[in-house]
Formats: structure tokens, C-alpha cells, sequence
């Protein structure tokens, strides 16, 4: 395989499944993040800038970002049902707790750069083509049938989902950046719209029909059934206030479970909806249809409509046709009659909910815009631009109806093509995608951030009691994660966004990134195609679908045909890795030249050595990060001490330099000297003569411990180094220790010497060598 190109970010967005699976590509894991650290606003400033409606999209998604979250595969055998992250409801979280941000957003341009810009409807589609360019100076102006804006989004999610304030105030964001909403302005006509000389416009005005069902009976009933989305409008504004004792829902998408929830709330006690199609196969979200069910309005399935039965223009009932699913020939799914007699079920209001279309009668034919078979615009699924280059198409108006997230992609997407368009530029060149790059590593020992992973399961989101949830249509029936439970939730994130980068040119092979990774996604091994690498891996990577991180030619070679050569590390990781897979006592020096003089050159052919690693795909056992409570929790180890006492000490504290400023930092400990109980400090002043004041500082005191007793300067500014020690316990000794030789020897002849026993571990000195000393 080739080296993989890291310098195209979409390398590590696709790692991060959540974030890739986003059509806005919302950076998921860093406002989580954010939220565990209890900074609300800035997660919410984080959402703003993607997905524009925080407030909105965290109760009304459709949350393509959850499938895809990495948390789902890895729990697969936790239980029956693996469950992601919370990732939508966390938004929300962000949105409720954030306080006042109108001073952290986007001021008003200050002179306008003299292009206009219409955007026909008040959707989420053109309110963020509003919000990405009027910063840029354009002058927007938005043209609403309705008098407020947000669409669909305000007229056909009901209030118990989506309270109206939360619409008023993430709407309001947009227009204070100076844009005009002309509302109770319905467009009529296309070409007059062109004749206002506009630079641009864009269109994205939903996909405001309603299918209708034609079957024998519906005209002459036509006063008792409603088309799903005509009727919540109707709802919302007011002119539906009650509706019948029973009620058929015809459909199987999120709009059918808003009317049936509706209904039951308006008076229907005998609600149901009925589906042709299987329960796993309806196109509503899982969340809706068990909030559906929750609510007690049970779903029917695999029955067709047949008819309407009515009594002189009064609807009474429905006949269905029960049917089960089979594949033809040619593996395509189709609904076959069952020969069962047909099913009849008593309502007396029908709501058909069975799909939505487009309209365009206002947009003529003979202007340049060019439509297909299905009446749809020809639109370029990158620009979003129609055969008419400045008019430009988004959200359920360019490709059919599907969620707000959609709507806020286009949007993005046909903001960058206007203003490329209008400054000269090819609309086919688009920017890439916004990519920070982040330091996420602070120190040894400590992170910017919580990476303590929950093995908890998913939390559910508190809901309104029943009772009390079906007595109002503007009771919203979520209650949101409260701040605990948000920060617990928050905590089952794997932070896929931190990525490691690997410097071929740097790589001696050492093993240590091997060793402290906590999982077993890092190999080195021969270069080869595809197909073979991906099993050659510790982890062999079977998802094709992710990427494989692949170097270039290491430097390092196999050492005559036996495998692979173990190095050691270099001093620095040598004192914060574990021991188990260090380098031989026998290997030179990492500086000494006859490191490398018994290995053959370097070979830069293809099929050299490579690091090879892929993205975690390993059991949820192995993902626990290398932090001191995870440690500590789940790998106690015993060590034995010169007296045979076995002592339980982490092995994150193993880790830890063997100096007493680390020792008394990390973990506060105190040793039992000959005189009592002292710190290490003062073990070292009565080797060398020199008595320690324990109110002093500890680098004053090193230092003049050190002084004393080796005639030079400490060479650490406070605290001894380890070879500090070895020094000063030798010259107590009375054997001079040799710095040039290895650290593991030298230790076990000076502990020999000074204590007439064998040292109790193999390289080093343990705490309690030194209080022996």
C-alpha cells in the first residue's frame, strides 16, 4: 500500500464516525467535550457554527450521527442492544444550560459589499444561506408566506416536541445579523422574481403537498379525511381544535407519528395508525414510534387500504387488505396478498400522512430552469445549482423531503457556491472542510480533557408523566437531561476526534507506542496489498469501509532473517512506560553508532517495513485509557518488598520517575526511616552529613544536599533526578558508580553493597530501597 495522505482532512473526519455521519459534520465529540467540563455556551457556540439550530435539532433530529457512533460496535457484547451515545440530547443539553450568547454571535456587517441576495421561503435551507452571508456584507431578503419564519419547523412539528420559543429565539439569531424577513409574502411567479434583478436566488421552499390517497369512497367522505401535514398546520394556527373519538393515521413516517400524537392529545381516545409495510421497515424514527407507543396508540402493519366506508357522506370505517412481504426473483422486496379476508376497523376521522411532494406551479417552464420526469429541478447535488447558474435549489425543495439537518447541509453548501459565484470564482472548486487541529496532549500524566471512559449504559431522557402529557398540546413532553445526568452521559464518549499522527522518519521501532496503547491497533509489520495487510494486523481490520494509517519505509530492518529487531526506547520513555516489552540489557546504547553497524542498509522499496494502525474496532475491554482511575480500577498489581510484605500499588504509580518530588506530588507518600518517619529528603541529608530543615523548600534543600555530597551542582532545579540518587546512595555506600553503565545494574551493586540483599526489583531503586538505605 501507498503511504496514507494525511494532509486531506477527510482522512480523519471519516475516523470520526459521528462527526462523518453528520451531514453538517458537526464536530460531535468536542462539544461533548465541552459539556462534561460544564461550558455550556461554548458547546452550544460550537453547534451554532454547523448545524445553526442547536436548540431545534436537539429535539427534533432524525440523528444520523447516533448509528454511526463507534460506542454502538463496541458494545456489541454488553447485551442485546448496543446503544450510542446520547449525541442529539446532549445538543440539547448545550442549548438549555447555555444562558445569554446574543454577545458571542456574529456582528452586523458594517458596509454591505452591493450584492443582493433572495432566498424564497423561511425554512432552515435559506435561513442558513441568510446566516453564512450576511456577515460577508451581501444583503439578504427572505420571502415568507407565513408572518414568522422557520418553515416547517414552526408549522408542522407540534409544541410538544419543539416549544415555539425555542424557534422565536435560534430564528431570531439569524435575522439580528441584519436580515430581511418579509413575512405573509407568498411567491408567485419565478420570472418576476428574476425581473427584480437579484444576483442570486435560492430556493428552498420545502415540499409543501401532501400526498392524497384516491380509493373508492374518499370523495364522498372527503369532509372527514385530512392530508397529515395540511392538518398541523392547520392545528398550529388554530383553525383545528378538537377532532373525533376515533381516529386511523395512514403512514409510516415521523409526520404520521406528530398526527397521531396530535390527535390524542385534540380528543381522539381511540387512535391508531396503520402501515403497509413492516414495523422495522417504517421510515419514523425509533424514538418517535416508541414515544407512539408510550402514549398508547398501537401500529398496525402489513395492511393496505382498500377503501372508505361511509354512510351518505358520513365515514364510519376502513377496509384493508392484509399482505406479507416476499422477494421476486430478482431479491426485490414486494407486498403479496395473504388470501386472509379483509380487515375492517371503525373511525370516524382519517389523517394520511403517506408521503409528501413538491410543487412548483410557480416556477415557469420557459425561463431556463429545466425539471425532469418527476417534476423535480435538475439541481447539481454539489453546487445545488439548477441549468439557471445564479438561481440555486436546497432542502426539500432540491432532493424531496428529508430533516432539518438536510436542510442546514444545502444550505452550507449553496452559501459557498453564491459566494464563489459572485466573486468570479468556480463554483466545481470547493473549499474543504474546516479543520482544527488541537493539541489534546498536556503533559506525562495529565489530559486537556476527561478521558476516563463510563462503562455505563445509555441514560434515558426524564419524560412528563403520561397523564399529565396528553392534556396540552404545548406540554412538551421531554424533559431534557438535567447537569448530572448530562455530565454522566457525556462521559460515554470515546473521543475518536483525538488522532494520532506517526513520523516515519523518526521511528526507530522501539515498541513503545505498542506498549502504551491501550489497544491493538498499532503494527509493524512488511508492506504489502490491501487485502493481505488488513489480515496481517494484531487486530486484523475486516470493516473495510474504514481506512487503514499506513507509513512510509521505516529505517530499521529484520537482523539476519530472525524477525523483527526489539530496540529499546530512549531514556525519556524508558521512565513513564511499562516495563514488559523493553529493550535487552545487551542492546547499545539508542546513541551509540554500533547501534545499527550489524544491520543491513535500508531498503526504500515498496515492500518494505511499515507502521501499519487502524481505528478501534476492538473489544470494549481494551479501550480503557491509560489514566490513574481507570489503572488503578482495573489492574492492581503486588509487588514484594524486602520484608516479603506485599503491597498493592498501581500500575499508573509505577510509572511515576523514582524521585521523591514526583513520589510526594502523585501520591503523598511517606517512608519509615531508621530514625522514624521522614521523606526521602532527609534519608539523603543524614547519608551525606548534612542535616534538612523540613520547613525549607525542597529544591533549596536538594540542592545543598546534592552540593554536599558530590562537590557539584544538582542538575535538576528542584527534587533529585534518579541518577541523583544512585550518586548519593553510592558515595553512602562507599561504591562509586559509574554513569556510562546500565541503570539496572549499577542499582543491584549499590543495593548489595549498601544492604548486604539482593535489590527487589530489577532495574532501579523501589521507595522502600531507600528508606532501607
Amino acid at each position: 500500500m501507498q503511504p496514507t495522505d494525511i494532509s486531506n482532512p477527510n482522512y480523519f473526519h471519516k475516523v470520526v464516525d459521528c462527526q462523518w455521519a453528520c451531514p453538517a459534520h458537526t464536530p460531535v465529540p468536542e462539544y461533548i467535550r465541552l459539556i462534561s467540563a460544564g461550558r455550556y455556551a461554548d458547546a452550544y457556540m460550537v453547534n451554532w457554527e454547523s448545524n445553526v439550530f442547536p436548540g431545534i435539532l436537539g429535539r427534533t433530529c432524525d440523528r444520523p450521527c447516533e448509528p454511526a457512533c463507534r460506542r454502538g460496535r463496541v458494545e456489541e457484547n454488553n447485551g442485546e442492544k448496543p446503544e450510542p451515545v446520547a449525541i442529539c440530547r446532549l445538543k440539547r443539553v448545550a442549548a438549555d444550560n447555555k444562558g445569554d450568547v446574543k454577545a458571542r454571535m456574529p456582528k452586523r456587517a458594517t458596509s454591505k459589499n452591493g450584492k443582493r441576495i433572495a432566498c424564497i421561503g423561511a425554512g432552515p435551507a435559506s435561513l442558513t444561506v441568510a446566516r453564512d452571508l450576511a456577515p460577508l456584507g451581501y444583503e439578504i431578503t427572505v420571502f415568507e408566506a407565513d408572518q414568522k419564519g422557520g418553515g416547517f419547523m414552526r408549522t408542522q412539528v407540534p409544541r410538544f416536541r419543539l416549544p415555539e420559543s425555542v424557534i422565536d429565539e435560534e430564528v431570531g439569531y439569524i435575522l439580528d445579523l441584519g436580515v430581511e424577513l418579509r413575512g405573509g409574502q407568498r411567491i408567485d411567479s419565478m420570472r418576476s422574481m428574476l425581473e427584480k434583478n437579484y444576483d442570486a436566488v435560492f430556493v428552498g421552499s420545502g415540499a409543501p403537498r401532501g400526498r392524497a390517497l384516491e380509493l373508492p369512497g374518499s370523495d364522498e367522505a372527503a369532509a372527514h379525511i385530512h392530508i397529515g401535514i395540511d392538518w398541523l398546520s392547520s392545528v398550529y394556527f388554530g383553525h383545528v381544535k378538537e377532532i373525533g373519538k376515533r381516529v386511523i393515521v395512514l403512514g409510516g413516517g415521523n409526520t404520521a407519528m406528530d398526527c397521531c400524537r396530535s390527535a390524542r392529545r385534540l380528543g381522539g381516545d381511540d387512535v391508531k395508525v396503520i402501515v403497509r409495510s413492516g414495523f422495522e421497515e417504517m421510515k419514523a424514527s425509533p424514538w418517535e414510534k416508541e414515544d407512539a407507543a408510550h402514549e398508547g396508540i398501537p401500529i398496525l402493519n402489513y395492511l393496505v387500504p382498500k377503501s372508505f366506508v361511509h354512510d351518505n357522506g358520513k365515514l364510519t370505517g376502513m377496509t384493508f387488505e392484509k399482505v406479507r412481504a416476499e422477494k421476486d426473483e430478482r431479491g426485490r422486496r414486494k407486498l403479496v396478498p395473504t388470501g386472509e379476508p379483509d380487515q375492517h376497523f371503525d373511525c370516524d376521522e382519517v389523517l394520511v400522512a403517506v408521503g409528501q411532494e413538491n410543487a412548483f406551479p410557480w416556477i415557469e417552464r420557459d425561463i431556463g430552469i429545466e425539471f425532469n420526469e418527476w417534476g423535480m429541478p435538475v439541481v447539481d447535488e454539489a453546487t445545488h445549482q439548477s441549468t439557471l447558474p445564479h438561481v440555486l435549489f436546497g432542502g426539500d425543495a432540491a432532493f424531496g423531503p428529508k430533516n432539518i439537518i438536510w436542510a442546514v447541509a444545502h444550505g452550507h453548501e449553496a452559501a459557498v457556491s453564491i459566494d464563489r459565484l459572485l466573486s468570479g470564482q468556480s463554483t466545481a472548486e470547493r473549499p474543504p472542510p474546516n479543520v482544527k487541529v488541537l493539541s489534546q496532549k498536556m503533559g506525562i500524566h495529565e489530559w486537556s480533557y476527561d478521558n476516563d471512559i463510563s462503562n455505563d449504559d445509555r441514560f434515558k431522557v426524564p419524560h412528563v408523566p403520561f397523564t399529565e402529557a396528553i392534556k396540552s398540546m404545548s406540554t412538551e413532553v421531554e424533559l431534557g437531561f438535567d447537569a448530572a445526568t448530562a455530565w454522566k452521559e457525556a462521559q460515554r464518549c470515546l473521543n475518536c476526534d483525538v488522532q494520532t499522527v506517526f513520523t516515519d522518519a523518526a521511528c526507530i521501532e522501539c515498541d513503545a507506542c505498542v506498549d502504551i496503547c491501550p489497544m491493538d491497533c498499532i503494527t509493524f509489520t512488511g508492506n504489502a496489498a490491501e487485502p493481505e495487510l488488513r489480515q496481517k494486523l494484531t487486530a486484523p481490520a475486516l470493516n473495510l469501509t474504514q481506512a487503514l494509517y499506513v507509513s512510509g519505509p521505516l529505517k530499521t530492518q529484520p537482523r539476519h532473517g530472525q524477525g523483527r529487531r526489539r530496540l529499546p526506547p530512549l531514556r525519556p520513555l524508558r521512565r513513564t512506560l511499562p516495563h514488559r516489552r523493553l529493550g535487552h540489557a545487551k542492546d547499545p546504547h539508542p546513541d551509540d553508532p554500533r547501534r545499527h553497524a550489524h544491520m543491513p542498509k535500508q531498503s526504500q522499496e515498496e515492500g518494505g517495513r511499515v507502521m501499519s494502525m487502524q481505528s478501534t474496532h476492538a473489544p470494549w475491554e481494551r479501550l480503557q485509557p491509560r489514566c490513574p482511575s481507570s489503572l488503578k480500577r482495573e489492574s492492581i498489581v503486588t509487588e514484594v518488598t524486602p520484608t516479603d510484605a506485599p503491597q498493592k500499588r498501581s500500575s499508573w504509580e509505577r510509572l511515576q520517575p523514582r524521585c521523591p518530588s514526583s513520589l510526594k506530588r502523585k501520591s503523598n507518600v511517606t517512608e519509615v526511616t531508621p530514625t522514624g518517619v521522614r521523606h526521602n529528603r532527609h534519608v539523603l541529608a543524614k547519608a551525606s552529613g548534612l542535616k534538612a530543615s523540613p520547613t525549607k523548600r525542597r529544591g533549596n534543600d536538594s540542592a545543598r544536599i546534592w552540593k554536599r555530597a558530590t562537590n557539584t551542582r544538582t542538575p535538576v532545579g528542584s527534587g533529585f533526578s534518579r541518577d541523583a540518587f544512585r550518586h548519593v546512595l553510592a558515595k553512602a555506600s562507599g561504591l562509586k558508580a559509574s554513569p556510562t553503565k546500565r541503570r539496572g545494574n549499577d542499582s543491584a551493586r549499590i543495593w548489595k553493597r549498601a544492604t548486604n540483599t539482593r535489590t527487589p526489583v530489577g532495574s532501579g531503586f523501589s521507595r522502600d530501597a531507600f528508606g532501607t538505605s
